[in-house]
This record gives structure tokens, sequence and C-alpha cells, in this order.
């Protein structure tokens, strides 16, 4: 590949600036490299070259404002095509028509005019992707490829979206053409679904807050103030969105202290006074003159929904040392009255030439924490180590959650890694933990990202939804059989490992599995913030995905040199050799404009009138290109329908120099159904809110859902619930379940408000 031959040759240039022993380590793992590059991986090489037509199509198609000239100048001899369906009915106005068997074959000019009169008539290619799912070499005949595409389209005076994907196999031509790349011969439509609806996008965008650079950081959502309205807490950036019944929101800083840096941030009421207060690990400058400080602060609640503008440094031990990125639960472990805390840590992977070992169970990282509340929020105790987490403490966690997933009134940890997936604590009643994992968790693997609880299956139990990473790459080195002799375990790994989003069901006995359906809702790409909650009422959860990881100048993807080469590369321990190794290689993708998983867009999954769960995202509007991570719902207009916060940063960004974008979409959907909403709020002297379970009951049906934290990515939400519940104009009771076991039920209370619901 032209990259590795580039890397080749800026490595060879700087081995004059090594030793001569380091420089011949480095030449030697380059010459090892270029071996497998003709050997092993010699199919996917040439799969590469071939793919390179799409991946030109599709950085064109993003940087012009004539696609459909740019599709018209895409060489190929002959496209063959099925016919369309009649239309079907789904929710919404949506239609759906698919593809039937190829039956006409059109020629490129034939083609082109079609396209002509797609653009006469008003249509617009708004976004695309492209993604090469499988190699055949074909000796002495046809190479052959599978590509999956997605197309968003606009017909702006009718109001028209579509969203048309399918797949297509590819026959090339044998020899390259004069540019120096292989087109293709013939293209067949083998599979097409073309989704369209008229009206306004079922989500407008409200507005957005522009984050400085070097600010982003955790979003909070929590009605400070008790109007019912949430606002939206930024930590990083030192400010407080106030959300105003009559106005857009208002920015007002919280503290007179310089925020540094705040890498994780949880709400919550740590010193038992009952007013919300905030934990912030990150650091800060008490004034202009003082001496940067680290660590955790507790910024006080007050009577008034502020925070004390003075924070104060909590007393955590000196065990206690952050060295990467966290994530942080709280919840009443232990049952003593005050919400302990729990810190996931994240070691990047690369630092330092280590990596994470293996990538599919790497236990290599920075040590998370475990910290018991000696009762007024200004000191705590670590006890990982000896409650029962020693074994996993090392995980690369990026999410986890305090959960009571087994209902017995003890809350069990949830942790979710990168370069592992899911882990599983429960609670022995004490504040003790156990490793359920492989007993309770059907198939772990997972790039573990973030997750979401709730209750899918309408049984009363507890769900998960837990995100991760698919790869086109990985599926297509495993459709060709292509793998280095001894490393069958990190071969037989990419596939459970790639699988994307996995959904739990509860089975009501401690254990979950996978249902059916997962298959659905599991591929999105780099996925990053999750939210699982029912957008149109009608009393099922749907799925909001947030993607994208590294979108540069050219879709031209990094993910094949980590599939064949950086997982056989390094250890757990840094390496000069191996960091000088990988850091020349992410260096030239950086130089190359090279991406990895980039320009994927942000996925919304709702369930269909024909029992289907259909991605939505760009007919309703909120199909961002730009790399997302955090995304919260949270009903911003109190008007009954979940609206979307989103961050989202634009492609080639630099976090050092440049801010990003956090954008509040509200839900316009013009027909949903009833709801009913729950508020929890603490008070002194009371159990948390925090942890505390909801249930209603809708004739005789039933959802569940709990009030945690440390689910999604870098996001809190408000300490309220809300339940679709179709065309049901009758509730028969709300059910609150405090974590000590203390119950709160209202018999047939008024649908479509949000009630308020005390200890």
């Amino acid at each position: 590949m032209k990259s590795l031959f580039h890397f080749t040759a800026c490595v060879l240039a700087c081995l004059t600036l090594l030793s001569s022993a380091s420089g011949a380590d480095l030449l030697s793992i380059i010459k090892d490299r270029q071996e497998k590059e003709s050997s092993t991986w010699r199919q996917e090489s040439l799969a590469q070259e071939h793919e390179e037509a799409f991946i030109r199509l599709w950085d064109e198609l993003r940087n012009t404002d004539t696609p459909i000239s740019v599709l018209q100048a895409f060489s190929f001899n002959a496209i063959k095509l099925g016919e369309l369906s009649d239309a079907v009915s789904l929710n919404h106005g949506i239609e759906s028509r698919a593809i039937g068997h190829a039956t006409r074959s059109l020629p490129q000019q034939q083609w082109n005019s079609w396209l002509g009169q797609l653009q006469t008539l008003g249509y617009s290619l708004y976004q695309s992707e492209w993604h090469h799912k499988q190699f055949d070499e074909k000796p002495g005949g046809q190479n052959e490829s599978i590509f999956s595409f997605s197309l968003h389209v606009e017909h702006k005076t009718s109001q028209l979206r579509l969203i048309a994907d399918g797949r297509i196999k590819v026959l090339w031509l044998k020899e390259k053409n004069n540019k120096g790349i292989f087109v293709p011969d013939t293209i067949e439509v083998t599979e097409l679904e073309i989704l369209q609806r008229k009206g306004q996008p079922l989500f407008k965008r409200l507005g957005a807050f522009d984050i400085a650079s070097q600010k982003r950081g955790p979003v909070l959502v929590h009605d400070l103030d008790g109007d019912g309205r949430s606002e939206i807490i930024l930590p990083a950036a030192n400010q407080i969105a106030w959300n105003n019944p009559e106005t857009e929101y208002s920015l007002k800083p919280f503290t007179s202290v310089i925020v540094n840096a705040a890498r994780s941030a949880i709400l919550g009421d740590f010193d038992a006074d009952g007013y919300t207060d905030m934990i912030v690990e990150g650091s800060i400058y008490p004034n202009e003159n003082s001496p940067l400080a680290s660590g955790l602060f507790l910024f006080q609640g007050t009577n008034k929904g502020t925070f004390l503008e003075m924070p104060k440094l909590i007393d955590a031990g000196s065990n206690l040392i952050i060295q990467g990125d966290t994530t942080m639960s709280c919840g009443d472990i232990d049952g003593d009255g005050d919400l302990d805390l729990w810190i996931g840590h994240y070691k990047l992977p690369y630092d330092g030439g280590a990596m994470p070992t293996p990538y599919y169970d790497a236990n290599d990282g920075y040590p998370s924490f475990l910290l018991i509340n000696e009762g007024n929020g200004l000191r705590f105790t670590e006890s990982a180590a000896t409650r029962g987490l020693k074994e996993k403490l090392h995980r690369r966690v990026f999410s986890g959650s305090f959960v009571d997933y087994d209902n017995d009134l003890d809350l069990d940890l949830l942790m979710v890694s990168d370069f592992s997936g899911v882990d599983l604590f429960r609670n022995k009643g004490d504040g003790h933990f156990e490793d359920v994992t492989a007993e309770a968790i059907e198939e772990r693997s997972s790039f573990g990202m973030g997750h979401s609880f709730g209750d899918f299956n309408h049984d009363g139990f507890l769900d998960m939804y837990v995100i991760g990473m698919s790869s086109t790459t990985a599926g297509r080195l495993h459709q060709m059989g292509l793998a280095p002799q001894d490393f069958d375990d990190l071969t037989n790994m990419r596939i459970p490992m790639t699988y994307g989003n996995r959904l739990y069901y509860s089975q009501g006995d401690g254990t979950f599995k996978q249902p059916k359906v997962n298959d659905q809702v599991a591929r999105t790409g780099w996925s990053w913030g999750v939210v699982t909650v029912d957008f149109d009422n009608d009393g099922n959860l749907d799925f909001y995905v947030a993607n994208g990881h590294d979108s540069n100048t050219t879709s031209k993807d990094y993910c094949t040199s980590y599939w064949t080469d950086d997982i056989y590369r390094g250890s757990s321990l840094k390496s000069p050799l191996f960091d000088k190794y990988f850091s020349e290689k992410l260096g030239i993708k950086e130089d190359n404009g090279v991406s990895w998983n980039g320009f994927e867009h942000n996925f919304l999954f709702m369930h269909m009138s024909d029992g289907s769960t259909r991605n939505l995202s760009f007919l309703a509007g909120v199909a961002l290109e730009n790399d997302s991570r955090m995304v919260i719902a949270d009903d911003v207009n109190m008007d009954g329908k979940l609206d979307l916060i989103i961050d989202s940063n634009p492609p080639n960004w630099n976090p050092q120099t440049q801010g990003n974008v956090l954008e509040v979409y509200l839900n316009q959907m013009p027909s949903t159904g009833n709801f009913i909403g729950v508020r929890l709020q603490d008070k002194a002297g009371a159990p948390s809110s925090t942890a505390a379970k909801i249930v209603i009951s809708t004739g005789g049906q039933i959802q569940a859902a709990a009030n945690v934290n440390g689910d999604s990515y870098e996001s809190q939400h408000a300490a309220s619930k809300h339940f679709g519940i179709g065309d049901n104009d009758q509730v028969d009771y709300i059910e609150v379940t405090w974590i000590n076991g203390s119950k709160k039920r209202i018999d047939n209370p008024a649908v479509n408000q949000y009630h308020l619901i005390e200890y």
C-alpha cells in the first residue's frame, strides 16, 4: 500500500538519528511488515487497491456542490438493476420500497442520462457512505467486491427526504486505467431499500453552544432550580446553560475559580443535605495567582440550585493517582445512606509504544478506583482491591454504572471497557463484589464505549444496550480467510470483538442473553454515546447512537493497518522502539489526511409498524456527519417528547486549537402517543434517588427504568424518567422503589404530564 511505502521511506530517512542497534531493530520490523504485506496480507493489499475508486468517489461527493456530476463522472461499463416494489406505509408518513432481482442492464451513458433527469427534477445527494465488505480474487477471471452504501437524498421544494441503503456487487476490469486505479466493469445492485418521507424532519435544530478549544468535557443535565426543566452543565467550560421557559438558554459560570480541566463530572447529593452537588475530576486554579491543583473537587449545592463559589478538594487518599481519562458513577453500595463513587480509568493505546494486550481482553491499563464515602462527601476511602474488584482493576474503562440488575436491593457494578467488553460484578449485600461475568453475560466481547439501560421487552427487568465498534476491515479479512500463523487467538476474536453493539435482555434470574433483534441494531460504526428512549411515545424504546472516530481529509481508512499490523506489534509494556514505530505510522496517517472510521453518520433506530427496527436518522434530521461523542435525551421544552443534545467536531479537528459544538435538536414528530413522566428529587434525611427504580403499569403491561448514572459517554441524564404509552389514556400506577427497599406508589396518575415523587 502507498501509505506503507511512504512510511518505510520516512523511517529509513530517520535511521541516522537513532543508534545503530535501535535503527536495525526498527528496520527489522519494517522488513517484516513488508514481507507480510506481500505474503500473508497480499490479497488485502489487492482489495485496498481496488477500493480506491470508491474512496475517491466518496471523497469527491463530500467536497462538491454538484454531486450528480460526480456520480456521472464515475467510470464503469454497465449497471444492473431490478424493479422497485410498491410502497409499503410505515410510521410517521414513511414509505418503504425494495428492489428486486436485477432484470435490466444500463450502460453508463443511459445511467448518466437518468441521473441528469433526477437533477433536473430537483433531487440532490446530501450525504453518502461506502464500505468495502468483501473481496474475491479470481485468477484468470474478474475480481469481485461487495460494497455496502447509504445515500441520503433531498428534494427540497417538496420537503422530501430519502434514505437508500443497499449493497452492490462489483466486477472489476483486469487492468488499471490511465490514472493508475482499478475501475468497475459492471455494478449489480443486489440489495436496496428506499425509505422516504415528506415534511419537516422529525427533529429541528434549536441551536448550538460553541465550546472553546481544550474545553470539551462531560455534559450533565439536571433540573437545578426545581422548575421541571433541565439545565445543561458544562464543567470543563465553567458554564451552566439555564433553561428559561420564555427565552433561549442563558449561559452563566458556576464558579469563580479557573477550571483548567474537567475529565469527568457527576451530580448527586454527596453531603446528604438534600441539595444537588457536583464532583469534578480534573484541575483548577483557585485564583489567578494560585498554583494548579489537581484531584477530585466537590462543588456543594445550595437551596437556589447553584453551587458554592469555591469548591473543596476531596481527600481520597494517596492511592488516587489519575493518569488518563476517567468516567464516574455514584450510588450507595454499602447501605450506609451516602453516595459512594466509582472512577473508571482509561489508558490510550500506542502510549509509549505499549498496546492493549491482548486486544480482546486487555487488563493492562491504569487502575480504576472504588471510593467509599465517609459521610460528608469530602473524605473517601479507596477500597477497590479489598472489595472484590482487584482482578479486573486495570481494564481500559469507558463507562460504568452502579445498578441493581438482580433486584435484590443493593447496587451492583456494570463496567464497559475498550479492548475487552462487558464485566458484571454482583454486590454481595455489604458493598463487596463478586465477578459474575462468565455466568451472567452471553458473549461479553466488544470494543466497549458506553451503555444504556431500559426495559426493552416490557417484563419489568432492566435490560442493557452496550455500545461497541463494528469493523468492515475485520469482516473482510475473515471473509478472505487471511491471518498470520501462530496467532490463532487474535484471529478467532476478530469477529466477536467487531460485532458492534450488543443488546442484552435480562432473563429475570441474574443472567443476560442477546435476542435475535440484536442484529438489527448492532452495526453502527465506531460508536460512542447512546440513548435508549421512546421518541414517539409508542411504548417501545428507540435507539440513538453517536458515531465517528477520526474523520480527516480522505475517507481512506487506517483500519486495515490496525488489523494487519498493529495488533501483532508491541505488548502491554512501554517500548521506545515501538513508540518510534507507531509514532511514525500515525504521523504519516495524519500527514496524508487518512481517517479512522471517518465520516460515519449517527443512527436513529426506531420501531416500525411492520415489526422491524429501521435507521431513520436522515429522515429525522439527525444523521450528523461530523464525529460525534456525547448524546443526551431530555424533554427540553416539556412538551412530552424527548429531544436530543449532541456534541460533535468537524473533520481534521485539532482539539488544541479548535473548539467543538453542542447542539440541541427538538423532537417535532407530528404524531406521537401519550406519555407519563416521573421526576425524582432528593431531600435531607432520605435515601438518595440515585439508582431508584421506577415501574409503571398500563393495562397490565409493565415498563421499568432506573435512575442510574455513568452510562453513555461523558454524560449524565436528568433525574427523571419518561414513558411512552401509545394510545392508552390511563395508567394503572407508578411505583418508585428506593435502594433501601422503601416504595411509593401512585394509583391512576394523570397522563401526559410529569409527576414529582419524593421519598
